[in-house]
């Protein structure tokens, strides 16, 4: 397992975090815990939690992510248990493991994301079991990795993430770029094309402009880097769609332009960057 060190570097990274993260801490020698901003029917925030006990480190590439019973328990303190097999047709509804009493996956350090969306949504879907829609799951990382369509669907990221899997493109998320000897920078999205290479940031919508227009400063300071020295490659930032319509009224979108190519979620299909199949 990686060390807690670089785990939590990479939570602290992820490009949505404030979407979906409100606070990571450490409990010592057994995990670390990850906040959510996803609550159950109480109000209550839903903790997703990295195994760090010993069986877990088994695998020194990947990590586990468990629930260790929290949505079990929640449902007892409720006094309206429910029966072992609609929790067992959740946890396989998702895609998980149902390890005792605990909602479980394994995935690699990179891949995080999608797994942490979906252990949350399942324990939602735990703590209020309820007729569940099959046809409510959206294919979004590999074959078999299903999120909910239920997820936040103003999370611009998401979409770029959702569109770029269904096309079958190869990309990296949160990949740093060597531009110098000790300098890097770390762009959102790398695709790997045949020709060429081509960097995404993208510029996460926020109902606060200010937030949205931050966002679109930091995407225009790191293609500037990439700009100026002269790393060989493509530059795209990716707005939402309420956004792009906004281009030419905000000065920030209007800098990003300069040293990107702006377009908007449901441009990417339309655009170069090796989307056929």
């Amino acid at each position: 397992m990686p060390p807690i060190d670089r785990i939590i570097r990479h939570l602290t990274r992820l490009p949505c975090r404030e979407l979906l993260i409100s606070n990571v801490d450490v409990i010592p020698a057994t995990a670390i815990r990850i906040e959510t901003t996803l609550m159950r029917p109480n109000g209550t925030y839903v903790d997703v939690f990295i195994d760090m006990s010993g069986d877990a480190r088994q695998n020194s590439e990947n990590v586990t992510l468990s629930d260790f019973g929290t949505s079990w328990d929640y449902k007892l303190d409720l006094d309206k248990p429910s029966s072992r097999s609609s929790f067992e047709y959740i946890a396989d509804s998702y895609g998980l493991r149902l390890d005792g009493q605990a909602l479980s996956t394994t995935c690699s350090i990179g891949d995080i994301l999608p797994n942490l969306l979906r252990l949350a949504q399942a324990c939602i879907a735990m703590s209020n079991p309820g007729p569940l829609d099959r046809t409510r799951m959206v294919q979004v990382a590999q074959e078999k990795s299903l999120i909910p369509a239920a997820l936040p669907s103003s999370s611009t990221y998401l979409a770029v993430v959702q569109t770029l899997n269904q096309s079958r493109t190869r990309f990296e998320q949160g990949v740093s770029i060597g531009l110098r000897e000790g300098y890097d920078v770390q762009v959102d999205i790398l695709i790997n094309l045949r020709s060429r290479r081509a960097a995404l940031m993208v510029v996460e919508h926020s109902p606060y402009e200010k937030v949205t227009l931050r966002r679109a400063d930091h995407a225009f300071a790191i293609h500037t880097d990439l700009k100026e020295t002269r790393w060989k490659g493509a530059r795209f930032s990716i707005l939402d769609e309420e956004d792009f319509y906004r281009v030419h009224r905000m000065d920030s979108f209007v800098r990003l332009g300069r040293v990107s190519k702006l377009i908007s979620t449901s441009m990417l299909q339309e655009e170069d960057l090796g989307l056929a199949n």
